[in-house]
């Protein structure tokens, strides 16, 4: 299949993500079920045949993370390091895939509703990151819209 592609990994721990969001008081937190790490977001058409879904878990455990705001619309984020994701990243970049920003950092989206908080208060996420096997899906660009709605 050729199409834009959209590729995530799931949180496998997002309970526990939630508690310590929670404990670190961000509001409008999202759903468990919904943290994930993006890893491709093209909106060029790219061969999917080329790039086959990882099934494999990946466990990130210690490295640099912060907490910092992404854009301007309120949306926080935990990034962190990974090189099996950053290598991930660039063969799917090498397989024709777009990307839109000036490079790759992993990260998990908290809240998009997180500005007010004093994020120099906010103690860093220090468990492991358990993400669970590849999402392929046709890359939708109304996202933000579906939030909205919410």
């Amino acid at each position: 299949m050729i199409e834009t592609l959209y590729v995530n990994r799931p949180l496998e721990n997002g309970e526990q993500f939630y508690k310590w969001a929670k404990s670190q008081r961000f509001t409008h937190i999202l759903d468990p079920k919904d943290f994930h790490v993006t890893i491709a977001y093209s909106k060029k058409k790219v061969d999917w045949s080329k790039l086959v879904p990882q099934k494999n878990n990946i466990n990130i455990k210690g490295g640099e993370r912060v907490i910092k705001p992404l854009g301007n619309e309120g949306a926080v984020v935990l990034k962190f390091e990974s090189n099996i994701l950053t290598k991930r990243w660039k063969q799917i970049i090498d397989a024709g895939g777009s990307w839109d920003w000036e490079s790759y950092q992993p990260h998990i989206t908290i809240s998009y509703n997180g500005s007010k908080l004093d994020l120099n208060k906010v103690e860093i996420y220090d468990q492991p990151i358990i993400l669970g096997p590849e999402e392929f899906k046709k890359l939708d660009e109304n996202w933000e819209e579906k939030l909205k709605k919410d």
